[in-house]
C-alpha cells in the first residue's frame, strides 16, 4: 500500500505515488501522501498545467473529467485561470499521459492551441510568464467564470450532475460563460500544518493547497466549504512551459 511505502522524501518515490494516486485510493491515505510530501513556492506554480483528478471516494470524483477540465494556468501571483477547459469534440492538448515519453517531444516555445505562446525566460516572482493575448484557436482551450459554476448543487445532487445528459449540455454551455480575466490568486498558506502555494479563488469559497511530488507534477487538496473532505488532483507542467 502507498501509505506503507511514502515517507517525508516521497519525491523519490515520485514514479509510484503518481501511479497509484491516478488510480485512486482512500481519503485518509491521499492525506497521508499530501502531508508527507514538501511545500510549493508560488513563484514555482508559474506556467501552464494539465490537471486529472484523484478518485478517493468524494461526491466530487469524476465531475471534472466529464465536464471536459483540462487544467489551470498560473501567469503570475495575481494572474491566475483556474479552470481551463476543452470545447466538445477538441482533442486535448499532449494528450498523451503526464510523463510519457511523448509529451516531452514538442519543441520547446511551440504554442499550445487557444493559450498563446510561452514566456522564453524565467521572470523574477511576482512577474507574467505568460501572455493573456495573443493567437487563440477557435474550439479548443478556455478559461470560464467560476462563479457561476454552482458547485453547492454538485454536493447536494451529485448524481444529477454526474448523469451523462447533464454533462454533455454542461459542457455545451460552458463556452457560454469563459472569460479571459483572472479569476484567482497564489498566495502562501498555512494548510495541514505548512505554509505551501495555494490558489485562492475570487468568487468561490475554495482554496486549492498545493505539495511537490516531483520538479513538474504537483499533488492538489481542494477545501472547499461544505465539503467535509479535501477533493484532490494532479497538476503536470505542460512540457512548453517554463519549469
Amino acid at each position: 500500500m502507498i501509505t506503507e511505502t511514502i515517507t517525508t522524501s516521497g519525491a523519490e518515490h515520485s514514479g509510484t505515488v503518481t501511479a497509484e494516486l491516478r488510480r485512486g485510493m482512500s481519503t485518509a491515505q491521499a492525506l497521508a501522501v499530501f502531508d508527507s510530501l514538501p511545500a510549493v513556492r508560488v513563484e514555482e506554480m508559474f506556467g501552464r498545467w494539465t490537471g486529472s483528478e484523484v478518485p478517493t471516494g468524494s461526491p466530487l470524483d469524476g465531475l471534472l473529467g466529464a465536464y471536459g477540465w483540462h487544467g489551470k494556468r498560473f501567469a503570475s501571483a495575481e494572474e491566475v485561470d483556474p479552470l481551463i477547459f476543452e470545447k466538445p469534440g477538441s482533442k486535448k492538448a499532449g494528450a498523451e499521459k503526464p510523463g510519457s515519453k511523448k509529451s516531452g517531444s514538442k519543441k520547446a516555445g511551440a504554442e499550445t492551441p487557444g493559450l498563446g505562446k510561452p514566456g522564453s525566460r524565467k521572470p523574477a516572482p511576482g512577474k507574467r510568464v505568460l501572455r493573456r493575448s495573443g493567437p487563440r484557436r477557435r474550439g479548443s482551450l478556455f478559461a470560464v467564470e467560476p462563479a457561476v459554476i454552482p458547485l453547492q448543487l454538485a454536493l447536494r445532487l451529485p448524481s444529477l450532475v454526474h448523469h451523462p445528459a447533464t454533462a454533455a449540455l454542461g459542457r455545451l454551455a460552458l463556452p457560454l460563460i469563459r472569460t479571459r480575466r483572472p479569476k484567482a490568486r497564489l498566495r502562501m498558506v498555512e494548510y495541514r500544518g505548512v505554509s505551501t502555494a495555494t490558489m485562492i479563488y475570487d468568487a468561490q469559497p475554495i482554496n486549492d493547497h498545493f505539495r511537490r511530488l516531483d520538479n513538474r507534477t504537483l499533488l492538489g487538496a481542494m477545501d472547499l466549504r461544505g465539503l467535509d473532505s479535501p477533493f484532490f488532483f494532479l497538476l503536470h507542467r505542460e512540457p512548453d512551459t517554463l519549469s
